[in-house]
């Protein structure tokens, strides 16, 4: 295969594993998208009682100025009957958790529409040197909802190794990887990914507790393990996996290209 065919393959099979992604991630979407839209109702129907409570303040406060002391008990007393209906207390508490609620659900929908933007935009032809931690770390949220079914996902990584690579390629030969040993290992148990520095290469470990010897790989999705493993290797790195009982995969690529 010519250079430039397998940078097509290579591209062709970059695209349909975001198109599936995306997919995944579109379900994703929908849990906070959910909440953030129920807490937003609750919200507005809070306003609406504050608009109340606040309209009497401004009559109680209209009606001492008049010096209608009528007027001024009646408004208390539909002031207390609207503070014991509304439970004040109660509602400063939901008030604060539907805001932190929403807050926390835009963050998570912020942070994976994030994610999916720079693993879809990375340049596939060009190399720099970057961090490790937070590329992993973008890739596992990339997969968040194709890895939602496992236990945990735990990763360890030292904050100072970075890598000279070409990120497009890496992410996606990484993602497809974690992929492959998460459907092998019958999509279950904890997964562990470990990363380290030996002379000169950077060694990502991938380690699953379960293994299913007839784990269902479907045809693209072997496709593109096979398109991984040659990107790693023109990488001059290698992926090696090893199943007794549980699956072990490393990942093995220099720090610096040569």
């Amino acid at each position: 295969m010519s250079k430039e065919e397998h940078a097509l393959d290579f591209s062709r099979a970059r695209e349909a594993s975001i198109g599936r992604l995306t997919l995944g991630i579109a379900h994703e979407l929908n849990n906070p998208i959910g909440f953030v839209s129920s807490n937003l109702q609750s919200l507005e129907d809070y306003v609406d009682d504050l608009k109340e409570t606040l309209k009497k303040i401004e009559d109680l406060q209209k009606s001492r100025r008049e010096g209608d002391q009528a007027a001024v008990e009646s408004v208390l007393k539909s002031i207390d009957q609207l503070q014991d209906s509304l439970a004040i207390g109660d509602l400063i508490e939901d008030l604060e958790d539907l805001t932190s609620e929403s807050l926390e659900g835009m963050d998570r929908l912020k942070n994976l529409v994030n994610s999916l933007q720079e693993f879809g935009k990375k340049d596939s032809e060009t190399t720099r040197v970057f961090k490790l931690e937070p590329f992993v770390s973008l890739v596992l949220n990339v997969l968040r909802n194709e890895l939602k079914y496992t236990g945990e996902v735990i990763l360890s990584c030292d904050e100072s190794i970075a890598i000279e690579a070409n990120e497009a390629r890496l992410a996606f030969s990484l993602a497809i990887t974690i992929l492959h040993v998460f459907t092998i290992s019958g999509k279950k148990g904890r997964l562990e990914i470990d990363a380290c520095t030996e002379n000169s290469d950077t060694i990502l470990t991938i380690t699953s507790e379960g293994y299913e010897a007839d784990g269902k790989i479907g045809k693209d999705e072997e496709k593109d393990f096979e398109t991984a493993r040659k990107l790693i290797e023109e990488m001059s790195g290698e992926i090696a996996i090893e199943t007794s009982g549980f699956v072990k995969c490393q990942v093995r690529i220099p720090s610096q290209i040569s």
